[in-house]
């Protein structure tokens, strides 16, 4: 019998954190490094990629093939996303957002902003315009609005725990 080294077996763990069991058993699991290059440490059968990136304050971050591709642009900082569809991923251990003092969220953390902490949700990954949908621009009460508005980034967050989702 073959075992992984601990450094695998620990972040499959942890990537498998951010969906539910039933997505992420099958996903693929990944790692950034600091640049944004993704190093595959675990082949899946489904159409979703899990990965823990740390350095921008989301413990496990799961998505399918177009937020994938979404996550992969933002991490290499390309000007916009290279997915053409749109796709759902999950954040079911929450994350960090930077604000800045004014409210508007910003891509990465600068001196300008301070970390906000996101509880868990799940995300529709795909260019979406507030004037058209209604949604608001930042985090409330109702629990979903558009995140970097008026951005090739706008994407739907929907503050509500994927644990609690049966699939």
């Amino acid at each position: 019998m073959r075992f992984a080294p601990p450094f695998v077996a620990a972040a499959c763990l942890l990537a498998e954190g951010g969906a539910p069991f039933s997505i992420s058993k099958a996903a693929r699991i990944a790692r950034f490094d600091k640049d944004g290059n993704v190093t595959v440490v675990r082949d899946g059968s489904n159409d979703f990629t899990c990965a823990s990136i740390p350095q921008m304050g989301i413990p496990a971050y799961c998505g399918d093939k177009n937020p994938w591709d979404w996550m992969t642009s933002a991490m290499s900082r390309k000007d916009k996303p290279s997915n053409n569809e749109p796709g759902i991923a999950y954040m079911m251990q929450g994350g960090v957002h930077y604000e800045t003092g004014d409210g508007k969220i910003e891509m990465m953390p600068s001196a300008k902003t301070h970390n906000v902490k996101e509880p868990p949700h799940w995300m529709l990954m795909w260019p979406m315009d507030p004037a058209k949908t209604g949604l608001p621009t930042r985090p409330n009460a109702a629990g979903a609005y558009v995140m970097f508005a008026g951005t090739p980034y706008a994407h739907v967050m929907v503050y509500e725990n994927p644990a609690k989702t049966t699939l």
